[in-house]
């Protein structure tokens, strides 16, 4: 890989990085709600800046993007954030984030469910490891118990992995530039959410801090973010590479996370985020006599 995309990418795994410390400090300050709507909106104006800076406004007329845009959008930033925004607000993000980060293991079900594929004997192994991860995570020091744990928060938090997963597969099936795809996916998501808003009719207060992190967020977590991602990506030429900095995001986070948020990181989510990264690295490669 060239050193540019190399350096686009860890810039992408140091926002990402943060995101998570982001999350709770917007949530303190703000129903999850609004956190979206704001944050879905900043993306959305940022992506439409990065579209007419790289001239690619003439794609914009694609009727396939437009269109797959409506259900790349509630599934993502739509349905992905408020699940996993109200899982923050019910568990420790130290909890949420590596809970979140088993996306690839399901993105393996997904697709041998939505392209019939077999599923092999390591396939199966990697989940169940990727799995006991969750349970270890989840126990909140409370090794091999689940007395501690907010399971709805829990449960929240494994299935935003879900939805992430079968956005990826969705893009997957469906043709088109990536930026062009994001754009609309943030264009209709942003409708989604302020049509939720308006209709929830909220009392919540405005709080200058909730507002400032939540543009943070659409900043740095969701559009400028995945434009750097997409962009490191192409440049490299090849997603496994630079796909394996990803690994850094949940390490980077716990220190964001214990330095900013002030959490007591438990030893369970250190020794479950290694089973689940085993797990997933399992399910990536190919092992000898494959």
């Amino acid at each position: 890989m060239s050193k540019r995309a190399i350096i686009l990418g860890l810039i992408a795994i140091l926002f990402w990085s943060t995101a998570a410390t982001a999350f709770k400090l917007a949530l303190n300050e703000l129903h999850y709600v609004q956190v979206l709507l704001v944050a879905s909106v900043v993306s959305f104006i940022a992506l439409t800046v990065i579209v007419i800076v790289k001239g690619k406004y003439k794609d914009l007329f694609n009727r396939k993007c437009m269109l797959n845009g409506i259900v790349s959008g509630l599934l993502n930033p739509f349905g992905y954030y408020l699940v996993l925004f109200k899982a923050y607000t019910l568990i420790p993000a130290q909890v949420a984030q590596p809970l979140n980060f088993i996306w690839p293991i399901m993105l393996v079900l997904l697709s041998a469910i939505v392209f019939k594929e077999k599923i092999g004997v390591k396939s199966i192994i990697a989940l169940l490891i990727s799995f006991s991860g969750v349970f270890i995570i989840s126990s909140q020091g409370s090794f091999g118990s689940l007395a501690g744990a907010n399971l709805l928060g829990v449960l929240l938090a494994v299935g935003s992995s879900l939805i992430w997963a079968s956005y990826w597969i969705w893009n997957m099936k469906h043709d088109g530039n990536e930026l062009i795809k994001l754009f609309y996916g943030f264009l209709y998501g942003a409708v989604f959410i302020t049509i939720v808003y308006l209709f929830l009719d909220m009392e919540s207060s405005w709080s200058f801090k909730g507002v400032a992190y939540s543009v943070y967020i659409g900043l740095f977590e969701m559009g400028i973010t995945f434009a750097l991602w997409l962009t490191a990506l192409t440049i490299a030429g090849t997603a496994k590479q630079l796909g394996n900095l990803v690994y850094l995001v949940p390490f980077l986070s716990l220190v964001f996370i214990w330095i900013v948020l002030k959490e007591k990181i438990m030893y369970t989510t250190y020794i479950g985020l290694v089973v689940i990264i085993s797990g997933i690295i399992l399910q990536r490669y190919k092992l000898k006599g494959e």
